[in-house]
């Protein structure tokens, strides 16, 4: 099972443990580490790379980084990209302090942050279509009825014409797909992860606040119960959407599906909003297998 997102590349994870760092969005925000204590000695850190002994550095970052409001970073360090996430990597810790007046509806826009691409499936895990969804951040704000999302076109594909229009986009004609409130039992199977105590369903006319995250499962069944305690902890209230359509095929092609980019597309256009944040994936790229 693999989990695409747009901050971090690609990151693969077990059926029942879903590990994410630090990602969502909301307004602008300061993020600073100050005063990390070294034991000194006379090299130039800016000139070598190389901390030395009593000598500190500070983690500064500032704009439109479209994180939550009173969340946390947790700063890791490595030799390379690939960073490993774990105590002998660990730095510490920023929390996020916001300026919430530079906040309307969908400003700063909702972006796709990444979905879940071969998802689990067989025996007690059910059918790879019923388990995929995406996460999405609130960014400023939304209704409900304002988002689409934009499937790759061979996803939306079923060899029987009776099907067919149950295999489409989400909101977007001549789709009869939208969006429906969650079913209890889904609402359930993420609030029963650890940490994760602010979990709501929202539907058509509701209205989704700033700095949520928005996990949208696309297709009407009960998923596998995910453990999502790593995106709760990060402390954003989680928003359920679920697609009013039980598809039975999946939306997300695999890495050992037809080799090419995949683009899936989501769009708030209302009113007060017009954003579009897209995410693209190519299914022969190694790091899928």
């Amino acid at each position: 099972m693999n989990f695409i997102h747009s901050l971090k590349g690609i990151l693969s994870f077990f059926c029942l443990s879903l590990a994410l760092s630090v990602f969502a969005q909301c307004p602008p925000e300061e993020i600073e580490i100050v005063d990390v204590d070294g034991i000194g000695c006379e090299t130039d850190p800016i000139a070598s790379g190389e901390m030395c002994p009593l000598d500190f550095f500070t983690i500064f970052l500032e704009g439109d980084l479209l994180l939550p409001p009173n969340s946390m970073i947790n700063w890791y360090k490595d030799t390379d990209s690939n960073v490993d996430i774990d105590d002998d990597h660990f730095i510490g810790t920023s929390m996020v302090r916001t300026n919430t007046t530079t906040v309307s509806e969908c400003s700063p826009c909702p972006e796709l942050l990444g979905i879940l691409v071969d998802a689990c499936q067989g025996g007690f895990f059910g059918n790879e279509y019923e388990n995929e969804f995406a996460v999405i951040s609130s960014g400023g704000g939304f209704f409900v009825d304002d988002l689409s999302f934009d499937f790759f076109s061979t996803n939306n594909f079923h060899p029987d014409p009776d099907q067919l229009p149950f295999h489409q986009d989400i909101n977007i004609d001549p789709s009869v797909c939208t969006l429906m409130f969650p079913n209890q039992s889904v609402i359930n199977g993420v609030a029963n992860s650890a940490s994760c105590t602010q979990v709501f369903g929202a539907g058509p006319g509701d209205f989704i606040p700033e700095g949520a995250l928005v996990i949208l499962f696309t297709s009407c069944h009960d998923p596998v119960d995910y453990e999502f305690e790593e995106i709760c902890a990060n402390g954003a209230p989680i928003y359920i959407l679920q697609n009013s359509c039980c598809r039975q095929r999946g939306a997300f092609t695999n890495p050992d599906g037809d080799p090419g980019f995949r683009t899936q597309i989501l769009t708030i256009e209302g009113a007060n909003c017009d954003c579009q944040s897209s995410l693209t994936y190519q299914t022969n790229d190694p790091i899928l297998s």
